[in-house]
């Protein structure tokens, strides 16, 4: 029996520092956030994150819930720091405006997985993009928190290098990429 699709191979790194794709040599470059200014790469965006909060339920039985923003000067705070060294804020929708909640951390961490990771634990309360929390939602292991402070995160881009005509199995991989996230995200 012969296959539909024929074998590809795709290598993937995951990292949340920035790339050169083109001097890497990666075929695409999923890049969550700011573009760089470069004219020789072309760009799909993929979709749009939210940013939320969320903690394991293990930890909120510990600590108790999370009803309103208040709150959250009472809880564990696990924050990320940006590539920069700058801890970064929570972004919360207070109302009708956006703030930023700046709590004291009890853990930081300069890698996305690891805060995943550390809120699945049960470290304390973390802000995430929704795309990555969805999953663990669904599974019981996080809860989302107060979704009326749910905030715009960034965009998400799939960059090629312009300089090369795109292949097949790269073209299938961008479209597989758009079609997923925009689906999950529904």
């Amino acid at each position: 029996m012969q296959a539909k699709y024929p074998k590809l191979t795709l290598e993937m790194a995951l990292t949340d520092r920035m790339s050169d794709p083109v001097g890497e040599g990666w075929d695409v470059v999923v890049r969550i956030g700011a573009l760089p200014e470069d004219s020789e790469l072309t760009v799909r965006k993929l979709c749009d994150l939210r940013l939320g909060l969320y903690a394991s339920p293990d930890y909120l039985e510990r600590k108790g819930e999370v009803k309103t923003l208040a709150d959250l000067t009472s809880h564990d705070a696990i924050v990320f720091r940006g590539p920069g060294g700058r801890l970064r804020p929570w972004s919360v929708r207070d109302g009708a405006s956006v703030r930023e909640v700046s709590l004291p951390p009890v853990l930081v961490l300069t890698d996305g997985q690891a805060l995943v990771e550390a809120a699945v634990a049960g470290f304390g309360i973390t802000q995430i993009h929704d795309r990555v929390a969805l999953p663990h939602v669904r599974a019981g292991r996080l809860v989302h928190l107060l979704p009326e402070a749910d905030v715009n995160g960034p965009p998400v881009h799939a960059i090629i290098s312009l300089g090369q005509k795109m292949a097949a199995k790269t073209r299938a991989v961008v479209n597989h990429l758009a079609e997923t996230l925009q689906q999950t995200g529904a």
